[in-house]
């Protein structure tokens, strides 16, 4: 609502524009007073103007620092990092540094990892690398930076420029800090398999296949695992299940390779748990690992002999080669497998 002053008489003013409001000051006050007039100005002075007051702001008015400092949605080499203005935050600028903790401030950028500015101008957003997002959501304002290091200790502080205050109180004191910590590079799973000896379908399949898992700790931290295998119902041959493996869990290891034995024909799932201090970006990781069916591969050997024992013909390649002979038909030996 606008309000209609009393005619006033100035007998001395000093004529500035700010955001295309005429302002009159120097009334021997520390007040600067935002007038817009009904009638055409006329500079002779004294003279009498009628006049609206829009709104009086005092001239040691501080720019006020951001509030709220935190750190959301962290990864490896990323982070959303989020303030409020404690300014109507329109055409007001951020300057953002992040640093390891305890190295820097807003105005010490020797050791900072990254210092940028950001700005809100006319409701768009402004930014450049290594800041990759930003959101303005009332006095909430939020970027996302990139070029972090994995498994770091970081903290960032910000100070706020504020359109419409004249320097140096424009410059907000710094906010900060406000400390996170980037997730940890990730530890790797892999797996290699043996297969049973006989193939299922044989009469002498049994279920000594194997499989190996291997944890890898990834570059920033040390992990302690647990590693568990369960058989995945009907992945075997012919819709069979698989049986549970010698051991089923290891708990409580640093990285390594882990033995299944006595698997069979069929696939495991296997989760891998990171149960210590690191904080990788996935964890659990869970992998499936399908140990192949077994063939048969071992020819059976047989012999043909007399009486007295003496070999008239076999299929060893370690015995001497005879004459051909036709023995009829004769029966020989099933393999291991049957």
């Amino acid at each position: 609502m606008l309000l209609i002053l009393q005619t006033l008489k100035i007998m001395k003013h000093f004529l500035t524009t700010r955001k295309g409001v005429i302002c009159f000051a120097n009334f021997k006050t520390n007040i600067t007073t935002r007038f817009r007039p009904i009638l055409p100005l006329q500079f002779s002075i004294p003279t009498t103007y009628v006049l609206f007051l829009l709104g009086v702001q005092s001239a040691s008015a501080q720019c006020p620092a951001p509030s709220g400092l935190t750190a959301l949605n962290i990864g490896q080499n990323t982070a959303e990092l989020r303030w409020t203005s404690n300014d109507t935050p329109t055409d007001n600028c951020w300057t953002l540094t992040v640093a390891g903790q305890g190295l820097a401030s807003c105005n010490n950028a020797g050791q900072a990892t990254i210092q940028t500015t950001v700005c809100y101008i006319n409701n768009v957003v402004s930014f450049s690398a290594p800041v990759t997002g930003m959101t303005v959501v009332g006095s909430q304002i939020s970027v996302t930076v990139n070029g972090l290091q994995p498994g770091t200790d970081y903290e960032f502080h910000v100070a706020e420029t504020c359109d419409g205050i004249g320097a140096p109180l424009n410059v907000s004191a710094c906010a900060g800090p406000a400390a996170f910590i980037t997730l940890d590079a990730q530890y790797t799973v892999t797996a290699t398999t043996v297969r049973p000896t006989c193939p299922f379908i044989s009469p002498g399949y049994v279920p000594n296949g194997s499989f190996t898992v291997t944890v890898t700790d990834g570059t920033t931290c040390a992990g302690t695992y647990t590693v568990n295998a369960a058989p995945v119902a009907g992945s075997g041959p012919a819709g069979s299940t698989p049986p549970l493996t010698t051991v089923t869990t290891y708990i409580g290891f640093p990285q390594g390779a882990f033995l299944f034995s006595n698997a069979g024909a069929g696939c495991y799932t296997v989760t891998v748990t990171e149960t210590g201090s690191c904080n990788p970006g996935v964890d659990p990781v869970v992998i499936q690992v399908c140990v192949p069916d077994g063939i048969d591969n071992v020819q059976p050997l047989f012999y043909v002999t007399d009486v007295l024992g003496n070999i008239l013909a076999d299929n060893d390649p370690l015995t001497a080669a005879g004459v051909t002979r036709n023995f009829g038909t004769v029966a020989v030996p099933e393999g291991e497998c049957g």
